[in-house]
């Protein structure tokens, strides 16, 4: 397939997504540029999504698979420089005594993991009753509030920060959702907590329902703590983070946890082509009923997308009690670098992962 096609087929794919993202169930900007904040309550917004025979998607799901705040959360920033893979620092950081590689505890670059203490919304700010419209029709900023329901956003951009969510965050338009210090609660439906393309989540805690991040395409999660899924048994196919189709992702520095009968902690399954993924210094919590911890690679024929320029770096995998991260391993499979584009494995990197005691980790 030639760039120009497969640019086309991107293309129209994620103007599909924008466009059509659950239809059935549905910093402040510049000067001059009208804002709202908003603090009222509306209807929850519920659905269906399974991932099914290792990702085949049945019941509502895609149609077709953002300059922050200054922060005010004590996540450690993003590290670019390694003491060694899988190394506890000789000088960590202060993580409130948790263990090395748990989250929160010590990660090896001298900061600690996102976990229950600098993740979510900050400690000290005072929250505030949300009394505005659940569904969003234009640029919304919601600040320092309690939020009791699903927030669906189907035109214009959402900014929500310091603030906790009971609920579900859908981007179901074309403009973008910014998630910042904040705590989401997506409850207990066959759902996800934060759903669509074009977001970007920071410092924030996510748990509950089926993912905790369902993600189209041109996502960006830093420093935040995705865990604690719904547990609807051994057969759901949770994930923590999952995609199916897209690109132009970016997973640094988060910790990634998944219970019950997942698929993985990041999976990412091609259903539809896969590609320019960057998943750099995250910790894959150990997952006993998940297949495996990571899903990064293509399955043909069963799905039929094409996985490329996959960078895979620095992360650290937990061994859990069976030594093995997940059920059958850390790792489903791994296409090995290529240099034709458009193929399987083309430009992808597999550099520096380790398992939890610093024992490198190769796929």
């Amino acid at each position: 397939m030639s760039r120009q096609r497969r640019g086309s087929r991107v293309k129209t794919r994620r103007r599909a997504l924008r466009l059509g993202i659950l239809a059935a169930c549905a910093l402040v900007l510049i000067s001059g540029i009208t804002y709202t904040v908003l603090r009222a309550a509306g209807t929850a917004h519920t659905g269906r999504t399974d991932v099914a025979d290792g990702g085949r998607l049945t019941g509502r799901a895609l149609a077709q698979a953002t300059e922050g705040r200054a922060s005010r959360s004590p996540t450690p920033a993003i590290s670019h420089q390694s003491s060694g893979p899988g190394t506890t620092p000789a000088v960590a950081a202060n993580c409130g005594g948790a263990a090395a590689n748990t989250p929160g505890g010590p990660d090896p670059w001298g900061g600690c993991w996102p976990g229950p203490g600098n993740t979510g919304v900050p400690a000290g700010v005072s929250l505030s009753s949300y009394n505005g419209p659940c569904e969003i029709s234009k640029d919304t900023v919601i600040s320092d509030a309690t939020v009791n329901c699903a927030l669906s956003v189907n035109s214009g951009n959402l900014t929500l920060a310091d603030s906790m969510v009971n609920g579900e965050v859908y981007n179901n338009g074309s403009g973008s959702v910014l998630i910042e210090h904040s705590t989401l609660n997506g409850g207990s439906d066959m759902t996800e907590t934060v759903l669509g393309s074009d977001l970007t989540i920071v410092s924030s805690n996510l748990y509950g329902n089926q993912h905790e991040v369902y993600c189209g395409g041109s996502c960006t999660i830093e420093n935040s703590w995705l865990h604690d899924n719904y547990d609807f048994g051994s057969s759901d196919h949770q994930n923590g983070f999952l995609s199916t189709g897209g690109d132009t992702y970016d997973l640094q520095h988060n910790t990634v946890g998944c219970v019950g009968g997942c698929t993985g902690d990041i999976t990412f399954i091609p259903n539809s082509d896969v590609s320019q993924a960057t998943v750099s210094k995250n910790l894959l919590v150990a997952a006993p009923d998940a297949a495996y911890c990571l899903y990064p690679s293509s399955d043909s024929p069963s799905k039929p997308g094409v996985v490329e320029q996959m960078t895979i770096t620095d992360n650290v995998f937990q061994r859990g009690a069976n030594g093995s991260c997940a059920t059958y391993g850390p790792v489903y499979g791994w296409d090995w670098p290529t240099s034709t584009p458009d193929t399987d494995g083309f430009d992808n990197v597999w550099s520096g992962n380790t398992w939890d005691n610093g024992q490198a980790l190769n796929p």
